[in-house]
């Protein structure tokens, strides 16, 4: 149960990550600026605190802390890694003209920081799995669903991009 729990949080940071780096893009590309850099500023909070709860637990939330040293390890590169991102586009959201912003270097901050998510969820899959075999239906069911909301985010993505239903399928982001 507490590694289930540690899982939800590695996931909450990986979809703060997301989320951050497209708030960051509508901020810069003028969308919805004052909600988007309120939500911006939620984002990071939320990933950030996830990240935290990842690698020292919390014992109100029932978070238990990294299992082993190899957790911790990778871990703190990510933290690292996000508060290279974090602090990057914090900054960048400082200057007074957004619209020259070169987001190359935070989307590439990104990818990173969900790279290295990914490889951590990936090791707490493979550390569940071998301590409880019994799970892998309750792991083929999660990645399923996970697949279909991937999927149900891609149709939306192309209506919008096709100028159908733009509104509907904007709110379902």
């Amino acid at each position: 149960q507490g590694w289930i729990k540690s899982l939800s949080e590695i996931g909450k940071q990986r979809v703060a990550t997301q989320q951050t780096l497209t708030l960051f893009l509508r901020v810069v590309k003028g969308v919805q600026v004052a909600a988007s850099r309120t939500a911006l500023t939620t984002a990071i909070a939320e990933g950030s605190d996830s990240l935290r709860y990842a690698i020292e637990g919390s014992y109100y939330l029932e978070i238990p802390s990294a299992p082993t040293q190899e957790f911790v390890d990778a871990l703190l590169h990510a933290e690292k890694q996000w508060t290279k991102t974090r602090n990057h586009i914090t900054n960048q959201l400082v200057k007074s003209d957004l619209s020259t912003i070169d987001v190359t270097k935070d989307v590439s901050y990104a990818d990173v920081v969900a790279g290295e998510m990914d490889v951590i969820a990936q090791m707490y899959v493979q550390a569940t799995m071998d301590k409880f075999p019994n799970l892998r239906i309750v792991v083929a069911e999660i990645s399923w669903r996970q697949r279909i909301l991937v999927e149900q985010m891609f149709k939306a993505t192309l209506l919008v991009s096709l100028s159908k239903s733009v509104q509907t399928n904007t709110d379902a982001f």
